[in-house]
């Protein structure tokens, strides 16, 4: 599921329309701040899948390291790597590794590195007042898709930590079902040291049993 939203980092300025909500954009102007400021981020995750309907309720753990428009996504025992260029999913599990062109759809539409930045473009927002979870204050925005945004979800809810200034957690409420799926962030690490190379793919350090199969120059 995150490959269909997920997943960088947050740019200035931007572009509000009158409709925003004043308090909303004060908070995410801060939220803003904070992470232009970081050259790399590295999160530890979960996502929740919620459906009342059909009685689901799943939780999964995954790790994403990001630098500019770059990224390692790893979840679902499938390792993501994206050199701004290129992607290389690494399956090791059935010693395969598919390499593709970049693009918007790579990740259903979203890249990588606007998990913090969702907001910014194709959303109303509105501020909802403050929230307790598990013991600590958040402060919470809904997002609506605004008319001719063909998103997926009637709705984003996010969780901002009221004293630190950072996301907390994402929940994304289906438009044609019950599902509501969330990303909790567990860990936010600012700033580690990455070296380009990592966001690439190695044979011999990434996966030397693995056959790739490259269709960048596939018509």
């Amino acid at each position: 599921m995150m490959k269909k939203f997920l997943i960088a980092l947050i740019a200035l300025p931007f572009t509000l329309l009158a409709q925003q909500d004043a308090q909303a954009t004060k908070i995410l102007d801060a939220l803003s701040a904070k992470h232009k400021a970081y050259k790399t981020v590295a999160v530890d995750f979960d996502l929740l899948n919620d459906d009342a309907t059909n009685n689901v309720h799943d939780k999964k753990s995954g790790t994403v390291k990001m630098k500019g428009d770059k990224y390692i996504l790893n979840l679902f025992g499938v390792i993501k790597k994206c050199n701004g260029k290129n992607v290389w999913s690494i399956k090791k599990d059935d010693k395969q590794v598919d390499k593709d062109v970049f693009n918007d759809k790579s990740n259903g539409g979203l890249k990588i590195n606007e998990i913090f930045t969702i907001y910014k473009k194709g959303y109303k927002y509105k501020y909802m007042g403050e929230k307790t979870l598990a013991g600590k204050v958040y402060l919470s925005i809904d997002l609506y898709p605004e008319q001719g945004n063909s998103s997926q979800y009637k709705r984003i809810t996010l969780f901002i930590d009221k004293k630190s200034k950072e996301l907390y957690k994402l929940e994304f409420a289906e438009k044609r079902s019950s599902r509501i799926t969330s990303i909790v962030v567990k860990k936010l690490t600012p700033n580690a040291n990455f070296a380009d190379t990592d966001f690439e793919y190695l044979e011999k350090r990434d996966c030397p049993t693995c056959e790739l199969n490259d269709v960048t120059n596939a018509e």
